[in-house]
């Protein structure tokens, strides 16, 4: 009942009904009854006054068989199913979806993340990442002038995502006559 949006006594809102469909889908959805059916009823009685009725067919709930990601030409399989919140065996979530789907692009590896459940025969659904890699790496330099050091530059070099590993590098050298100092990262 709180996922219905509208209340006894106001006036119809089609943008307030199609919320309250789309809530209810989702509340289904989040306990893994993907192939939910919600048919609703409206009948109008005297004065204008609509009654809504709603028809749920819930169905058996699916499972997770299979998670597949495509896409990934560089970074490594296993780096990406482990920011994932589904797991293959799980009744499906569809809250633990999207979670898996801002994890997986928090890793800011990716430019592009798009979940898709693929419905099976039996009921079940395996899930399909497909990911597209955005480019990565960064490589800076500089130089300038001041009184205290006269010629003074910087150079860095950061590789996130390093070997496909998920592993952060970077390296920065900064350089004057009176002053050097040199920066490695690894995480």
């Amino acid at each position: 009942a709180s996922q219905i949006k509208f209340k006894k006594g106001t006036p119809f809102n089609t943008e307030v009904y199609d919320e309250s469909i789309f809530n209810l889908y989702t509340a289904y959805q989040d306990i893994g009854h993907l192939h939910v059916s919600i048919e609703d009823t409206k009948t109008t009685r005297a004065d204008s006054i609509l009654d809504i009725n709603y028809a749920v067919s819930e169905g058996l709930p699916s499972h997770i068989n299979m998670i597949h990601i495509v896409g990934n030409t560089r970074t490594k399989e296993k780096v990406i199913r482990r920011e994932m919140a589904s797991k293959p065996g799980q009744i499906f979530n569809r809250s633990l979806l999207m979670r898996s789907f801002r994890d997986v692009m928090a890793l800011n590896y990716f430019a592009k993340v798009e979940p898709a459940p693929i419905d099976l025969p039996n009921g079940d659904v395996d899930l399909e990442f497909k990911v597209e890699e955005k480019p990565t790496g960064q490589l800076n330099a500089g130089a300038g002038y001041n009184s205290q050091d006269k010629l003074v530059g910087n150079v860095g070099v950061g590789i996130p995502n390093l070997g496909g590993n998920g592993q952060n590098l970077s390296f920065n050298v900064d350089f004057g006559s009176k002053r050097n100092s040199v920066s490695l990262s690894y995480t």
